[in-house]
């Protein structure tokens, strides 16, 4: 299949103007059935992906709007394989070296652990499609080989293929979204509507992504948002879910567990005082300033950056303490 009825196929198949996803729609990409069938707009946000990132890899695209293309781009799953190779096709045309290659790359690992003949074969024909001249043959070429031989094994040692989902970066009020909605918005901004809409999903699933997100340090200014957001979430929750998220789950899931239960004042002295002995500087720390606030004038330590010895004696007081509070 060419390029050109690749494009016709998906304008025809899924009208430019549909807002959401419907039940009338494909589960598969029609001519690569392990792919989940993606929309024009999600086909169209995933080439807006790859175009930023390209600026970023040329120099074009610095400071946190670079960082932020650079992620962007790695999160891209074999989902995206038809909007790599439409990148890839256009990078080579660039007399750049890094944006070609590194796509190359990606799609390279990709197309070999693939085991659908249909998505190789319409690999092999797009790659390189309208690329008539660049430094970049040599690689366009390679990729076409490895899909033929791909092939051929898949073809040998058929297995059942599964679509794969729409991942959550690409589905409209993921968190991944809201969590990108929420950044949008000026400091001092109310984030209620957000709040509701992530309300609406899994509860497992916003802690896990929220969770996730907060614990990426690259951008400190990102990960103070989104901690700040998960702390609106939790504060929004009931004393049983925060209890129990104390227990269980991601170090920033924890930690902010323990910051809405100070400020909160809900007396979980017992889960609080567990953490103080937690290898993770910012979980202590989140214990400690919940225990003092929720106990006004105690304050056993210890420090942020405690040794082990000091983290010990602390708890160990701080047990104590609570043994005489009658364990409350």
């Amino acid at each position: 299949m060419t390029s050109m009825l690749w494009t016709v196929a998906v304008i025809f198949l899924a009208p430019a103007d549909t807002p959401s996803r419907s039940g009338s729609q494909p589960k598969a990409n029609p001519f690569a059935p392990s792919l989940p069938y993606l929309t024009p707009k999600e086909e169209a946000r995933l080439d807006q992906i790859i175009d930023r990132f390209i600026l970023f890899d040329t120099g074009s695209l610095k400071g946190e709007e670079g960082k932020k293309a650079q992620a962007d781009f790695k999160q891209l799953g074999p989902e995206a394989i038809p909007a790599l190779i439409r990148g890839m096709n256009q990078a080579a045309k660039i007399e750049h070296s890094c944006p070609a290659v590194t796509i190359a790359r990606k799609l390279a690992a990709y197309l070999k652990s693939s085991n659908d003949p249909e998505l190789l074969e319409f690999a092999r024909e797009n790659i390189g499609a309208g690329v008539t001249q660049s430094r970049h043959m040599g690689v366009l070429r390679d990729l076409r080989v490895a899909c033929t031989m791909r092939k051929r094994v898949a073809e040998k040692n058929t297995v059942a293929i599964q679509t794969a989902p729409v991942p959550s970066y690409l589905r409209p009020g993921t968190t991944v979204q809201l969590l990108a909605q929420s950044g949008d918005l000026k400091p001092g901004q109310a984030r209620d509507a957000i709040l509701k809409d992530l309300e609406k999903l899994p509860l497992d699933e916003v802690l896990a992504d929220l969770g996730a997100a907060a614990a990426n340090s690259a951008n400190p200014k990102a990960q103070q948002q989104t901690r700040d957001l998960l702390d609106q979430f939790f504060s929004r929750q009931s004393p049983q879910t925060l209890q129990k998220h104390l227990q269980t789950g991601l170090v920033e899931v924890r930690a902010s567990a323990a910051r809405v239960a100070g400020t909160k004042g809900m007396h979980f002295e017992k889960e609080l005082i567990e953490f103080l002995a937690d290898v993770d500087p910012d979980l202590r720390q989140a214990a400690h300033e919940a225990l003092v606030k929720l106990n006004p004038g105690i304050d056993f330590g210890p420090k942020k950056n405690a040794e082990g010895k000091e983290r010990t004696e602390a708890v160990r007081q701080w047990r104590d303490w609570l043994a005489k509070q009658n364990g409350r």
